[in-house]
């Protein structure tokens, strides 16, 4: 896992090839702590589900630790009826997008 900082570098210039924006993807602003539940809101609403961050929060986001992890964002899509899977590099992550397939970015913040 990376920090946003550390995934830009990972990245090719913009210059390097096409750029996509997914514009018909939702936008669900997130609440204190609660970026876990508003970006898998986003994902399954493309992906044609009805949900929305509130729906989510009970089965992603962890009180204690003030935040949402893989394993219950990945179980929550899964009781959604979608499958999460893990891009192996950041040029496969643009693919998805160009492809037009929304993604979610996990940043950890914990370990700073």
């Amino acid at each position: 896992m990376t920090d946003c900082h550390g995934l830009r570098a990972m990245l090719p210039p913009p210059s390097s090839g096409p750029v996509a924006e997914l514009t018909s993807v939702p936008f669900f602003p997130q609440t204190v702590h609660q970026c876990g539940p508003a970006a898998l809101a986003t994902v399954l609403v493309a992906s044609g589900l009805d949900t929305t961050p509130e729906a989510l929060v009970p089965q992603v986001y962890v009180p204690g630790r003030k935040g949402s992890f893989a394993v219950e964002l990945a179980a929550a899509t899964r009781r959604a009826g979608r499958i999460a899977y893990t891009v192996e590099s950041p040029q496969a992550m643009l693919q998805e997008i160009a492809a037009g397939n929304p993604v979610l970015v996990l940043q950890d913040l914990g370990a700073a």
